[in-house]
């Protein structure tokens, strides 16, 4: 009786130490599989990261484009209205919207050269860049408007 005992006990044993174990693989493949899932999902969500990223560049690249045609457009009116009115003002002038003309040349460059270097190389770009176009921007409409200087 005390074999019998001994034996079933044995034997119950090693049954639930079996199922443990299948217990165990199982658990373990679905640790695996959740793991290749969220790997999958990981990739999803970082090419779409990547593809509103370089969107969102282009569309930035784009609206600047504007800005500095608009600056351009302001420049070359500023130099065809002081070709038809000859003043000392224009001379002053001259050299300034000379050197706009050339600063917003240099901007203009620097965007068409800037590649995706990452989202926090890009936002530091966005800030100085448009810091510079802004810039740009009031110093041909203080030209004009002489009492825009004050603000």
């Amino acid at each position: 009786m005390k074999k019998t005992i001994t034996l079933l006990a044995i034997l119950t044993a090693t049954i639930v130490s079996c199922n443990s174990d299948k217990e165990k693989l199982e658990r373990a493949e679905r640790k695996v599989e959740n793991a290749e899932n969220n790997v999958v999902t990981a990739d999803q969500n970082l090419v779409k990261a990547k593809e509103a990223y370089i969107m969102d560049m282009e569309k930035y690249k784009v609206d600047m484009q504007d800005k500095i045609n608009e600056n351009d457009a302001k420049a070359n009116e500023l130099t065809a209205k002081m070709s038809t009115t000859k003043n000392e003002m224009n001379t002053k002038y001259a050299a300034t919207i000379a050197n706009l003309q050339m600063k917003n040349k240099e901007i203009k460059e620097k965007l068409n050269a800037y590649t995706a270097e990452g989202a926090d190389k890009w936002n530091a770009f966005r800030l100085r860049f448009n810091t510079e176009v802004d810039s740009v921007a009031k110093a041909l409409n203080n030209i004009t408007n002489p009492n825009s200087r004050k603000n």
